[in-house]
């Protein structure tokens, strides 16, 4: 319950701060499980931020730009399975922040977005700063609402939290006149509102007939394939005894929203370009997606054939995202449910059906040769030399402690990241990936996810174009002494976009090479991470030869061992 405010006929007289709308928001925030502010505050949020801090149990960090904010808060709400509140400041800061909500939506993390907006008798007036807040944050948020009056902001709250927290869980947006917040908060009858209970709608098991239905046309397949896309820590497992007891590989669909664990044995990655996906899917009589929201490719050409699934293959798709369905395939299986509660149902059915309870052996010593043989290659290398992208991978795997949490927005070197470091009896036991891919994700993500795991060892692998999108979110790691371990792959280009224009096979492609690094060059001058680095308060060591690089990966793991982070610019053999 809100404090009542003290009636008055003073219609000029000060509300005692207690007493304002700002106060019912916290309260309820706090009530309904809110713990951190991300933002960048500006003018119209000073009532908010004036009033936070009355509120010591809502932590607030600063950031230097709003993407990384909102990147951040990605991050902890995968961490902590609760969203985090972030503060930006009207329309063009909430613009700056788009990119990371998109990527947030994407992968269906929850976010609550507060937005200041001007004074109401301010907007007739058409200040410098005014635009369409709601007309831009309905470009990516699930729910947009501008609160009307200072009673309704627990209420607002309440439907924001649900929404945001529902299957499909996602960014939502509250936008927050200034003079709402300073307003004392009462009904139309003139009293303070209760803050009402919080209870979130839970989604039940899929239909228990069609789960049947579905692993009895598993079991029947001559070659079936499960695409795993975003599940909860507790479905990893399941999905684990559901492919043993049906004798079907796994595959992971590209940058999912977290998975947690070892490697299962002979598992896969999806391929991501569209003739490489096609090639490997179309090998498959029977898909069974579970938690995927999409599995197309992210382009296509005009010479690209689609769909990317082969005529005729039969596809099972178990999700709980009701607008997934029938995305990227027609007439097949859907499954509507809980995934967590859906995925042991299914288990259940199929290791009765198949009287296998155990994991095969053989696979995990199969992967576990391939780790000794993969981390033996190195010796063979020159001691000295231009560093490669594998000889990398090999000195992070051979380094990194236990239960690393990694976070990929390694891009070109995504390849070479995942045969090295998550597989079997991998330092890595939690994987984040940038599932939107708008880049600029990777080092604020990792900033959230220290925040929300503050025990366990935090890495980013990051490409030299991606890390300057966002590059400020060292400055926030080095002001809360976060112990977050940053390595930028530089190549000094934007690989990622020249294979694209190899792919598109136009004047690019065929042209000479100086005209192709005119438009993706990052090499005159060469970006210096390591003193960018060091600019923002974060230790940075730019790392140019083999012989170099272990020692360099030993001294910085060593740096965040005293709860401090580190950065290696790691500049890399040239050439995708």
């Amino acid at each position: 319950m809100v404090h009542q405010p003290e009636t008055s006929t003073h219609t000029s007289q000060i509300i005692p701060a207690f007493q304002q709308g700002a106060d019912l928001f916290f309260q309820a925030a706090i009530q309904y499980g809110y713990r951190y502010v991300f933002g960048n505050p500006g003018t119209t949020e000073t009532p908010f931020m004036d009033a936070l801090v009355r509120y010591p149990q809502l932590q607030f960090s600063l950031f230097l730009q709003e993407n990384s904010a909102t990147g951040a808060a990605d991050g902890i709400a995968r961490m902590t399975g609760w969203p985090a509140i972030v503060n930006l400041h009207l329309g063009p800061g909430l613009a700056n922040a788009l990119a990371n909500i998109h990527n947030a939506r994407r992968a269906q993390v929850p976010m609550l977005i507060t937005v200041g907006d001007h004074h109401s008798r301010h907007l007739i007036e058409d200040s410098p700063l005014a635009s369409d807040i709601e007309g831009i944050a309905r470009t990516q948020c699930k729910w947009t609402w501008t609160v009307k009056e200072a009673g309704e902001l627990a209420d607002a709250l309440y439907r924001a939290t649900i929404i945001a927290m529902t299957p499909p869980q996602g960014p939502v947006c509250l936008i927050l006149p200034s003079n709402i917040l300073t307003a004392p908060p009462l009904t139309v009858d003139g009293q303070v509102p209760e803050i009402p209970p919080l209870h979130l709608p839970v989604i039940g098991q899929a239909d228990s007939n069609a789960m049947e239905e579905a692993i009895d046309l598993l079991f029947a397949a001559k070659n079936p394939l499960l695409v795993i896309g975003d599940i909860d820590p507790t479905a990893y497992q399941q999905v684990a005894k559901l492919a043993q007891a049906s004798h079907t590989r796994i595959v992971f669909d590209l940058a999912p929203r977290r998975l947690d664990g070892e490697a299962l044995p002979e598992s896969n990655w999806l391929p991501y370009f569209p003739d490489d996906r096609r090639k490997a899917l179309a090998r498959h009589d029977l898909i069974f997606l579970v938690g995927n929201n999409s599995f197309t490719p992210l382009f296509l050409y005009e010479y690209d054939r689609a769909p990317v699934l082969a005529p005729g293959t039969q596809v099972i798709h178990l999700t709980d995202d009701i607008t997934a369905l029938g995305k990227n395939e027609r007439g097949n299986l859907p499954l509507y449910g809980n995934l967590t509660r859906s995925l042991a149902y299914c288990v259940t059915y199929a290791t009765t059906k198949s009287g296998n309870h155990q994991y095969d052996q053989k696979n995990d010593e199969k992967a576990a040769v391939k780790v000794k043989t993969t981390l033996q290659t190195a010796a063979t290398e020159p001691a000295t030399g231009p560093i490669r992208i594998v000889e990398l991978m090999q000195a992070l795997r051979q380094e990194l402690p236990e239960n690393t949490i990694l976070v990929d927005e390694a891009i070109t070197a995504r390849q070479p990241m995942l045969t090295y470091l998550f597989d079997a009896q991998t330092p890595i036991t939690t994987y984040l990936g940038v599932r939107g891919a708008a880049i600029g994700g990777g080092i604020p993500l990792a900033v959230g996810a220290q925040c929300g795991a503050p025990q366990r060892p935090v890495i980013v692998i990051s490409g030299d174009g991606s890390a300057m999108y966002t590059i400020q979110s060292l400055w926030s790691a080095a002001h809360y002494h976060l112990p977050l371990l940053i390595v930028i792959c530089n190549n000094a280009s934007y690989d990622i976009i020249k294979l694209e224009f190899m792919r598109l096979q136009g004047r690019l492609a065929s042209g000479d090479k100086q005209t192709l690094n005119s438009v993706v060059g990052l090499g005159e001058p060469r970006l210096n991470f390591a003193e960018m680095a060091e600019g923002m308060g974060v230790r940075g060591w730019s790392v140019q030869d083999r012989s170099e690089l272990l020692p360099a990966v030993k001294i910085a793991l060593a740096t965040c061992a005293q709860g401090k982070p580190a950065l290696l610019d790691v500049h890399l053999h040239p050439g995708m």
